[in-house]
């Protein structure tokens, strides 16, 4: 087991605007090793927070 998780890897996905405000405390998380920024799940979320504002 020990060398099963030696090879893995521990990825957090950030695709939301509420993720990407509280990334320090995502990645603070013990044992990640790695982020992925969903840019286009991001770009969607923004696009339609700028079509409701305006």
């Amino acid at each position: 087991m020990a060398a099963q998780d030696a090879r893995s890897a521990v990825i957090a996905m950030i695709e939301d605007a509420e993720a990407l405000d509280r990334i320090y405390e995502i990645v603070a998380t013990e044992g990640l090793d790695a982020i992925f920024i969903g840019r286009a799940d991001l770009g969607q979320v923004w696009a339609r927070r700028q079509k409701m504002a305006g």
